[in-house]
């Protein structure tokens, strides 16, 4: 009986230990396989680890929208892109998604803001999001 005992705490306390062991870039990374998958419920829940760990990794703000952006989940992928923005004002990927989402939206005024911003920078984004606003 008390090695049982023992040898179920020693499982749990190696498995915690395990689990404790992983990084923010852990999760992203794992995030990433998942979503080249095509496997968008495990990206989320691993880009959203990697969020509870560390909220201002930026990148996984940006999958973590992306892949709600795949799944047409405008409003939580426009949450995720929009606190990029709170953290990084210029974040080039984060306007050109909430560009896009706009665009999805029908919302082209919003959507050419964004579009404007990446042509100011000069960033390539613009012609490519720019495509994809009606005139």
């Amino acid at each position: 009986m008390i090695k049982n005992l023992f040898f179920s705490f020693l499982i749990f306390l190696v498995a915690f230990l395990f689990c404790a062991k992983q990084s923010p870039e852990d999760h992203f990374k794992m995030g990433n396989s998942f979503y080249a998958e095509g496997k968008y419920d495990q990206a989320i829940t691993e880009y959203k680890k990697a969020i509870e760990i560390d909220s201002t990794h930026l990148e996984a703000h940006v999958n973590l929208g992306a892949t709600y952006f795949k799944q047409g989940n405008y409003e939580d992928a426009s949450t995720q892109f929009e606190t990029v923005l709170r953290y990084q004002p210029y974040h080039i990927k984060a306007h050109y998604n909430l560009g896009l989402i706009r665009v999805e939206q029908g919302e082209m005024v919003k959507a050419k803001v964004h579009y404007q911003y990446l042509k100011s920078i000069g960033s390539g984004l613009a012609e490519k999001l720019k495509a994809k606003i009606p005139d």
